[in-house]
């Protein structure tokens, strides 16, 4: 399906209603856990004249987008597309953060007589006092379970996964089937990268944590992954005077550590640490601290972060917008570029103002990471791999580590060509690279394992 097309079927989603008799209203929600089933009931009532019920849940801003008459006139077109409306499914929710605000996200399946669509309605608020802030509809991503969603290298006959929990987080440890007690194998902690990301790693229609852990796995390492900590449970950061990396991410991958060697599968002696990204810039740090992590992986991860890396990342977005991009957003991304660069020459007006969702003092500490200085300095393998087609961090980085790393045929330092910053293939170069279904590339995740298991 085109952008252009997608983006018309998404509008089209917001906006529909059957002339059908109204059902009973649904009733309004007085806690979070009362969300989903309020969600799918409005939903569901659109195709049954509740339109107007379901406008009424919304805040001051989706009122003013999405009048009741605007709700009510594209019935017609979904019935054409997808056939009569059958049901919504099961629905789950997890919470949200975005540009310092909290929500809650609400996700299911609609089905109808010809296909799927996924619903997600984005409710703000408080107890007693939730409004819906965003509704959207669009293709359902393949499901977990689904035989095509999985890499061609996983063979999921030869693991067995267990939910466990990482200091309070839902996680998930990915065991080989040979490895027993009498038999241990080597593990590895997978860290998430920036923002609040699930165990999957999930953006858009992949799941790279996931790739990860499967082909991981397939390969006789045991992988333990876990939602991050902004993603499962932020209130529990919501007490903290001043948010840090230990708070956001260094505490529980240092827990997860601790897990996988308490675990009678796995060698306790070969525990190693992964982090994609910002996890990538962060693991040297993680296992420093640690002081008997086996090895580190640095999976797309900044040698040293530098203000410049968010300029260029910023360049490149808004050029992925085209030409006809609307003045007023361009005029955002001159707004970003000199709030960063006003912190990083020290003339920002207010250093504690969020800076694209973070205050000064975070940039900072961001800043300070030394990736290379502290892999370099530890006395374990370190193995750190880039994609040709990065626009986050971009394969120039590699030069960043010197002429003195590798330190020796221990340590592996390799860019793959034409891959993103997934790891998965891409050919862009800029945020239309995660818009395209893929898998982590089979050579990252063989070398990922050849560098385990050669320890």
């Amino acid at each position: 399906m085109s952008r252009l097309r997608s983006l018309s079927t998404a509008l089209s989603m917001l906006a529909a209603l059957a002339a059908a008799p109204a059902q009973d209203a649904a009733p309004a929600p007085e806690t979070a856990a009362d969300l989903p089933a309020v969600s799918q009931a409005l939903v569901s009532g659109l195709f049954n004249g509740g339109a107007v019920e379901l406008h009424g849940r919304f805040d001051d801003t989706m009122k003013a987008a999405l009048p009741p008459q605007r709700l009510g006139s594209m019935v017609p077109e979904l019935v054409r597309a997808y056939g009569a409306f059958q049901r919504a499914d099961t629905a789950t929710a997890a919470p949200l953060e975005q540009g310092g605000v909290q929500y809650t996200l609400v996700r299911f399946p609609l089905v109808f007589e010809k296909g799927e669509l996924e619903a997600r309605v984005s409710w703000a608020g408080s107890e007693g006092a939730f409004l819906i802030s965003g509704l959207f509809f669009a293709p359902p991503a393949a499901r977990a379970d689904s035989p095509d969603s999985l890499p061609p290298y996983a063979v999921p006959a030869n693991l067995v996964e267990h939910a466990v929990e990482v200091n309070g987080l839902t996680g998930r440890l990915t065991l080989p089937k040979t490895a027993t007690a009498e038999s241990p194998v080597p593990a590895v902690v997978l860290i998430h990268g920036s923002g609040p990301n699930d165990m999957d790693g999930k953006i858009g229609p992949n799941r790279p944590l996931r790739d990860l852990a499967l082909g991981l796995g397939t390969y006789g390492v045991a992988v333990l992954r876990y939602h991050k900590r902004t993603y499962e449970a932020p209130g529990t950061l919501s007490q903290v005077e001043r948010l840090t990396l230990r708070d956001e991410v260094e505490a529980d991958a240092l827990a997860a550590l601790e897990l996988l060697r308490a675990r009678p599968e796995v060698d306790a002696a070969r525990v190693f640490i992964l982090g994609h990204s910002l996890g990538g810039a962060l693991a040297p740090k993680i296992a420093a601290e640690d002081g008997r992590t086996a090895g580190v992986i640095v999976l797309a991860g900044t040698a040293r972060m530098s203000y410049q890396i968010v300029l260029d990342q910023i360049d490149v977005v808004e050029a992925s917008r085209g030409p006809e991009i609307d003045p007023s957003e361009r005029a955002q991304f001159e707004r970003l570029r000199g709030q960063l660069r006003g912190l990083a020459d020290g003339t920002a007006e207010d250093p504690a103002e969020a800076v694209m969702g973070a205050p000064g003092y975070y940039w900072d500490e961001i800043m300070a990471i030394d990736t290379a200085g502290i892999a370099k300095a530890l006395p374990v393998p370190v193995a750190v791999l880039y994609a040709g087609s990065d626009y986050q961090v971009p394969p120039t980085q590699a030069e960043l580590w010197g002429p003195d790393f590798p330190r020796s045929d221990r340590d592996v330092l390799r860019v793959f060509p034409g891959l993103s910053h997934l790891m998965m293939a891409g050919a862009e170069g800029s945020p239309k690279d995660y818009d395209l279904r893929g898998h982590v590339d089979s050579q990252v995740v063989e070398a990922i394992a050849l560098f385990i298991l050669a320890r």
